[in-house]
């Protein structure tokens, strides 16, 4: 019997709520897992995603100190071939970097996966030494997977070799059935006269850099020309939740504009299976995994056009896209969806082609078994 070479893959566990873990939960369901033994080690030991306030920076910090302990003994335990780090920027970065250290004392191969639109921001950000310590942890690493050209222009800028630089987009798993095969026809208006209904959601972390406000002030201008808009913004709970409620109020438009909170699983699918445009006002970005997500279930959708999402969506096209923290572009361009159904539905086939294409797991696994057996192979000649 062959053994399969072994991986530990360190990053968030499903639920998946963001756009890292939702890349997890569908890594492990590809090809990837078929061709090699994967031992998972869930970067959020104790839960610390959940938390807020001053018990998320004690949890933070507890979860710093026992991730490398429990890392150490699967290494020791499993003897992966290669350690695959998943990381975001700021100080979940350098909590993985020590990962990283870790790994490399261990004798094992490294990746270190940068997820996320804020690495050139937060390296820029930096003090002296800060940079120093980004560039000697991404050193640590035998490759960096990063997930656009993007992303590839601002680790070659901080020093990084090309040959160990890998672009790995991200995928997801494309969906059988799209939003247009439901027995719902909406390229076709009702034969009643009044206004279409349309569902435009937004499905995604509810923080500033995503766009909130911008989505919120074009909602409103929105529903209050037309009541037949619904406007949905799906995510987890946070600390501007309560403020974009008070701004709804304000605005008398809670009937039409609702935060119903994060969605995973079969609700997940029923709110982009139920909605008729996606939205993603980013001011930041990487390679979104809920645009792709949402794109793959022919959703039309408008994005901004920051980080890697120009190399996804081709402008009236398979998508519209728009300026960061631009209202009145959001509000036009959900204007424009909202009266020509016949669009709506060019734009979102187009989109679930691209996917198809471009972005499915079927391209990305190969990438990642690709450099796996580059580096089993570095190791074994070494």
């Amino acid at each position: 019997m062959v053994h399969r070479k072994r991986i530990l893959h360190i990053g968030p566990l499903p639920p998946p709520i963001g756009g890292m873990a939702s890349h997890v939960e569908q890594y492990l369901r590809s090809d990837v897992a078929k061709t090699f033994d994967i031992i998972q080690v869930n970067s959020d030991l104790i839960g610390k995603l959940s938390r807020r306030g001053v018990m998320r920076i004690i949890m933070n910090l507890a979860n710093a100190v026992l991730l490398p302990f429990v890392v150490v003994w699967r290494i020791v335990l499993k003897r992966p071939s290669v350690v695959h780090i998943c990381t975001n920027s700021f100080g979940g970065f350098y909590e993985k970097g020590v990962l990283g250290i870790v790994a490399r004392l261990l004798g094992r191969r490294v990746v270190m996966h940068i997820h996320g639109g804020g690495f050139g921001k937060f390296h820029a950000n930096s003090s002296r030494l800060g940079k120093w310590m980004i560039r000697r942890l991404l050193f640590m690493s035998h490759r960096i997977a990063v997930l656009s050209e993007q992303m590839q222009e601002t680790v070659l800028a901080i020093g990084m070799p090309q040959e160990r630089i890998r672009i790995i987009e991200n995928a997801v798993l494309v969906p059988k059935a799209s939003i247009w095969d439901n027995a719902r026809d909406k390229s076709k208006p009702p034969d009643n006269p009044a206004p279409a209904a349309v569902t435009v959601i937004f499905l995604n972390r509810i923080n500033i850099e995503k766009g909130v406000k911008e989505f919120i002030g074009a909602a409103g201008d929105i529903c209050r020309e037309n009541s037949q808009i619904q406007c949905l913004m799906y995510g987890p709970e946070t600390a501007i939740c309560q403020e974009l409620r008070s701004e709804i109020d304000g605005m008398n438009m809670s009937g039409q504009i609702k935060l119903p909170g994060a969605v995973t699983g079969p609700e997940k699918e029923d709110a982009y299976m139920s909605a008729d445009i996606y939205v993603l006002p980013s001011h930041v970005e990487g390679m979104p995994v809920g645009l792709l997500e949402a794109m793959s279930y022919g959703l039309p959708c408008i994005a901004s056009s920051v980080g890697g999402i120009p190399s996804v969506i081709d402008h009236r096209v398979n998508g519209v896209l728009i300026e960061p923290q631009d209202t009145a572009g959001l509000r036009n361009a959900l204007t424009t969806l909202i009266a020509d159904p016949a669009l709506r539905r060019s734009l979102g086939t187009q989109a679930r082609k691209t996917v198809e294409t471009k972005f499915s797991w079927r391209g990305s696994a190969r990438k990642f078994v690709s450099m796996y057996n580059e580096l089993i192979f570095e190791k074994e000649t070494a």
